[in-house]
């Protein structure tokens, strides 16, 4: 359940270089919310997943894109010779 999610979140919080209270405080939840979205141990409703969007800094459909498993489709960089 919300392996990609899951991902996403921890991937974002590594680029911040946060620990999980300072995202927690960013997306005003609790670091057990953020933890558990991370490690996927519940599914993050609408409400929770815009604030933590806002607190990320992040579109919401980013992270709904994620919740589904739909990987965001990138151009392949160019091949330099």
């Amino acid at each position: 359940m919300g392996g990609s999610l899951a991902l996403k979140l921890r991937l974002l919080r590594a680029e911040r270089a946060w620990t999980i209270e300072e995202a927690a405080r960013q997306a005003g939840v609790t670091p057990e919310t953020i933890s558990d979205a991370e490690h996927g141990k519940r599914r993050t409703y609408l409400p929770t997943l815009r604030k933590i969007a806002a607190g990320y800094g992040v579109p919401t459909e980013e992270l709904l894109r994620a919740e589904q498993g739909i990987e965001e489709k990138r151009e392949p960089a160019p091949l330099v010779r």
